[in-house]
């Protein structure tokens, strides 16, 4: 089978003409005919070099390299179709088109505007009849065979509403020659306009759309959404596929420049070309004139003529074979009408968009019109490497809202992607000079949201602007605190309007809790139009709530509910770095201290460790003006994102600042904490008899009873007790302690610390060379992380994953587990994994015979851990690395590497990569003695 072509490729979509109607006839006999056209249709394809790409149903979407392989193909289709006996009624006439254009690879599949346009091409057509577009014909016509032509069909408009496409009839010995007049737009009565771009994305609304009005129970389809969301190029591109299903015609009728509800019904009869006159109303005139006749009639803008419904009513009484496809920023509410609600184009999400690269970029329709409108008005713009973090972070921040998009894509004339990027912190000054075509009220982002904005009540407007102090969305209950004291609104009715006219969406969270949300420019709008000192009451109010709900919330971050707990937080991020933000730009240290305090967990298992640093260094800068107790918290919890990050001898430093402050105000619980923590850092360093003495202080001075009594405590440093016999070989005392530890956890539902307990245990099984057990242990781990999404214990149940993979032999599996590591390192900004992550790489290369790719990631490994002062991160890297010289020949280098990582593996107390270094030192030994001379 042909590979898939790339750059310039002919593509060729064919389809059965009624087939429908044939499997509804003859369900039987179509099963034998499919079959046997699939098996013809592919084997002419495929010997004619065509790659089938897609089938979907009896359609084939195929490419070629040449639009000569494509020609070939369609022939010897034809042919080998014409001659089958077909037992239906009529036999099977194939369609089929042939359009060549360039379009994006990838999976196996094809993405991009010559898709499109090859598909509206065949359509047109009719069974048995092969046509070609202009570029192909272009290609073709001095290669054509002596006895194949090209007969001009003459410039038609598709159904993609673009530019009149010169279309070609193939005509040979052989194929049938006479056929119906095409279906394009030209012969189907409408007045549709031209469209000066391509339709990009909204295949699934486009789907559901035209389902939809199709359905006998469908008399109106409205098209929801705020404005610049493209509701009107989605009407018009379903209207244009719906032509030939509506005889009588499809009419688009704009709705904009009216503003009184009595002009609606004129405005459709003048737009079917119906004279009014004779003292006849415009309904009278419209009933006698489309009474049984199934025509489609596209309202656009209908939200500026609400009041107008009852006509619209009246109208489809009294023309029961008419449909209503209309766009709105709010339904109409009628018995008759289904709505589709319209959301914004596919785009990243803002967190991740940085990490997006050049190959990603296509699956996100937002970035796809994006580069298609750049290049519109640039024509050597193209997305590349270096700058497609730039246009997916464009899209991400301007929520994929088409307009916006659009209006950036129009600025890379000035400016590149990076440049957009860095001045949409005022998308509204930036989002200016659309194309002077469309409707004035488009053509800057800010009138297109004024335009929506004065459209509602003086109710509705003063909860619109207080809602844009939220960053991220808002749950009903906060909002009904925060919003409370405007005015005597009703915040619940008043919230579902906006929603209804598009200017928020609600969403419901796994619990039904409902959340209601705004796209940043309407919210930068918004705080526009908010004077000085009502921002700061709001924002006031707004940072005191989110700081209510962190503390008041905490205790839940340890429970048996944990997942659901985590989840809530993290929907409010956005929300705690505004009122962090507020605290700090505000003056109220202790605030800011208290929240980040209460952040912290948060920040280690959903990975925002960067983020929970630079807060947390930020209010550190104003400690000295605070309470003993608010100093002691901040140290903690910037000592957890240190450990996190796994900077430890950092962490001890802070621990003994926060000690130093508990000490004062005699906090002995908290210093239990703080004796706990120096254990773990104490560990990950790998001075075991120091961990084990700060653990067994915490261990008894959190039992039941004890002045730090703390349940959970104690099972923890039971966890770290357990841990560090374990790595100093006291296995048989160290279980008794890990396993009480994991059944208390288990019992509680706490799966942060479960996952510790379960890795200890993990611990145990490695040290005992039971790699097997170890394994089970670890996948038994990775469960549970994956039901708390606790991003540290992912990272060290990757780790631990990869090497006994390695230990097992299982390389193939073992590089799946580290490039995981690599990326979840990268994310988490945690240098000590990224270390191990490219160590475990470069091994599992090695083994797997990619020796250069091995020697990259190992000499990287060395260079971080080098930087870290980590002795056996550094250890092992070398170890790594001297292996991989070994397999090169380098004998002298690898006898340097492995002398210096043996005593740093040793140091590190894992007895199993100590035995493997001392094995590859005297593989070493052995090589370098048979190369040399005696």
């Amino acid at each position: 089978m042909a590979s898939p072509p790339t750059g310039t490729v002919t593509f060729l979509f064919t389809d059965i003409e009624g087939s429908t109607r044939l499997w509804e006839q003859k369900t039987a006999e179509m099963k034998v005919a499919l079959a046997r056209h699939d098996t013809l249709l592919r084997s002419a394809i495929e010997s004619n070099g065509g790659y089938v790409f897609k089938t979907v149903g009896d359609a084939f979407c195929a490419a070629f390299a040449t639009a000569m392989d494509g020609l070939r193909a369609a022939l010897d289709a034809q042919a080998v179709l014409a001659a089958e006996p077909w037992n239906v009624p009529g036999g099977i006439r194939v369609r089929m088109g042939l359009h060549t254009g360039t379009a994006e690879e990838r999976d196996a599949d094809y993405f991009g505007p010559a898709l499109n346009r090859t598909a509206r091409l065949f359509s047109t057509g009719s069974g048995g009849q092969v046509l070609v577009s202009l570029v192909t014909a272009e290609l073709l016509r001095d290669a054509l065979p002596e006895e194949v032509g090209l007969r001009d069909l003459g410039a038609h408009r598709l159904k993609d509403l673009m530019r009149p496409e010169s279309i070609f009839q193939v005509v040979a010995p052989g194929l049938r020659s006479d056929f119906p007049p095409l279906k394009s737009l030209d012969n189907h009565p409408n007045n549709l306009p031209l469209e000066p771009t391509p339709f990009i994305g909204r295949e699934k609304e486009l789907e559901s759309a035209s389902r939809t009005l199709l359905g006998e129970s469908c008399r109106v389809l409205t098209l929801t959404g705020v404005g610049g969301t493209g509701k009107t190029r989605l009407a018009l591109q379903a209207a244009a596929n719906l032509t030939d299903r509506f005889p009588e015609g499809v009419y688009f009728v704009d709705l904009s420049a009216i503003d009184s509800p009595a002009f609606v019904l004129p405005a459709i009869a003048r737009t079917l070309g119906l004279q009014l006159s004779g003292g006849r109303s415009a309904l009278e005139v419209l009933r006698d004139a489309l009474r049984d006749r199934p025509v489609l009639l596209v309202l656009d803008n209908f939200e500026q003529v609400m009041r107008a419904v009852s006509s619209v009513v009246e109208l489809l009484a009294a023309c029961p074979a008419v449909k209503l496809l209309v766009t709105s920023r709010e339904a109409l509410h009628i018995r008759a009408e289904n709505v589709l609600p319209l959301a914004p184009l596919s785009a990243p999400k803002v967190r991740r968009a940085r990490e997006i690269g050049l190959l990603q970029l296509s699956q996100y329709d937002s970035v796809s019109l994006f580069i298609e409108r750049a290049r519109a008005v640039r024509p050597d713009f193209e997305a590349t490497s270096a700058n497609a973090p730039a246009i997916a972070e464009i899209c991400a921040r301007l929520d994929g809202l088409p307009l916006a998009v659009e209006l950036a894509a129009a600025r890379i004339t000035a400016l590149d992607p990076q440049a957009i990027l860095e001045r949409l912190g005022e998308r509204l000054k930036l989002l200016t000079g659309g194309p002077a075509d469309l409707p004035f009220r488009q053509r800057t982002l800010r009138t297109t949201i004024d335009w929506s904005y004065r459209m509602l009540s003086p109710v509705e407007q003063m909860l619109f602007r207080v809602m844009a102090v939220f960053a991220g969305g808002a749950t009903l209950g906060a909002a009904e605190t925060v919003c409370a004291c405007e005015g005597e609104a009703d915040v619940l009715e008043t919230l579902s309007s906006l929603v209804g006219k598009s200017l928020l969406w609600r969403t419901d969270s796994a619990g039904g809790e409902p959340r209601y949300q705004m796209y940043e420019s309407m919210r930068e709008y918004a705080l526009e139009l908010t004077p000085e000192e009502g921002l700061k009451e709001l924002s006031s109010r707004h940072a005191a709530y989110f700081l209510g709900f962190a503390e008041s919330n905490a205790q839940a971050l340890d429970g048996p509910h944990q997942r659901e707990a985590f989840d809530r937080y993290e929907r409010e991020q956005e929300n705690f770095q505004a009122a962090l933000d507020y605290f700090s730009a505000s003056g109220e240290p202790q605030s800011e201290v208290r929240l980040a305090a209460a952040l912290t967990p948060l920040w280690q298992v959903r990975g925002y460790l960067v983020e929970g640093a630079e807060n947390l260094d930020r209010a550190r800068r104003r400690l000295d003006q605070l309470a003993p107790a608010i100093q002691g918290a901040a140290h903690l919890s910037l000592a957890r994102i240190a450990e996190s990050q796994d900077r430890y001898r950092e962490s001890l430093n802070l621990l003994a600042q926060a000690e130093a402050a508990f000490t004062a105000i005699s906090d002995r619980s908290s210093l239990l904490w703080v004796e706990y923590e120096r254990g773990w850092c104490c560990h990950r360093l790998n001075t075991e008899d120091e961990a084990i003495r700060h653990y067994t202080a915490a261990w008894s001075g959190s039992v039941d009873g004890a002045p730090g009594g703390n349940a959970r405590l104690h099972a923890l440093s039971e966890v770290g007790i357990g841990a560090s016999k374990a790595q100093v070989g006291e296995l048989d005392e160290a279980l008794p302690y890990l396993e009480r530890s994991k059944k208390f956890f288990a019992r509680t539902g706490d799966d942060r610390a479960l996952v510790r307990a379960i890795l200890g245990i993990l611990m145990v099984s490695y040290a005992r060379e039971d790699f097997r057990s170890a394994i089970g242990h670890c996948r038994e781990a990775l469960a549970v992380q994956e039901r708390l999404q606790d991003h540290f214990s992912l990272l060290i149940c990757l780790n631990n994953l990869g090497c006994l993979h390695l230990h097992l032999g299982e390389f193939t599996d073992a590089l799946g587990a580290y490039e995981r590591l690599n990326t979840a390192a990268e994310r988490s900004a945690n240098p000590h994994f990224l270390a191990w992550a490219l160590a475990g790489k470069a091994e599992s290369l090695l083994r797997l015979g990619q020796v250069e790719d091995a020697e990259a990631a190992a000499e990287r490994a060395v260079a971080i851990s080098r930087s870290l002062d980590a002795p056996f991160d550094l250890g092992i890297s070398s170890r790594v690395l001297a292996q991989v010289h070994l397999q090169q020949g380098h004998f002298h280098a690898a006898l340097r590497e492995l002398a210096e990582s043996l005593p740093l593996v040793e140091k590190g107390g894992d007895r199993v990569e100590y035995r493997v270094t001392v094995k590859a030192l005297e593989q070493a030994k052995a090589r370098y003695q048979e190369s040399s001379p005696a």
